[in-house]
C-alpha cells in the first residue's frame, strides 16, 4: 500500500513538472522603447530638460558621473533575449548634450 501511494505521488509530481516547462511564458519588455524618430531628435547641445521632455527618464543616472544618462530596454521571451538597446547620453558641466552613443542587439532568429 505504501508503495503504491509513494509510486502514486512520484507519477503526479513527475507529470506536473513536465507539463509546468511547457506553459506559456510571454513576452517580457524592460525599459524605454526608443523609437529612431526619437534619437535622430537628439542633437548637441540640447539641455537636460528637453532630452527629458524628448526621451522620458533614464532608467539609469551613475552616482559617480551624473552626466552621464542610460536608457536601457530589454525584449525578452521565454526567457531568451529577443532584443537589447542601450542609449547614453553625456552631459557637459553645463548640462548641455555633449555626446551620445547607441548600441542594439537583435538577437531573433531569422
Amino acid at each position: 500500500m505504501f508503495y503504491k501511494k509513494s509510486l502514486l505521488c512520484i507519477g503526479g509530481w513527475s507529470l506536473a513538472l513536465i507539463l509546468s516547462s511547457c506553459a506559456y511564458q510571454m513576452q517580457i519588455q524592460q525599459g524605454v522603447a526608443l523609437t529612431t524618430e526619437q534619437i535622430s531628435a537628439l542633437k548637441p547641445g540640447m539641455t537636460q530638460a528637453q532630452v527629458t521632455f524628448l526621451l522620458g527618464t533614464p532608467n539609469l543616472i551613475d552616482s559617480y558621473h551624473p552626466s552621464s544618462w542610460y536608457y536601457i530596454y530589454t525584449n525578452k521571451e521565454n526567457r531568451e533575449p529577443l532584443q537589447s538597446s542601450r542609449l547614453v547620453v553625456n552631459f557637459t558641466p553645463q548640462g548641455l548634450v555633449e555626446s551620445f552613443t547607441q548600441t542594439s542587439d537583435d538577437h531573433a532568429s531569422s
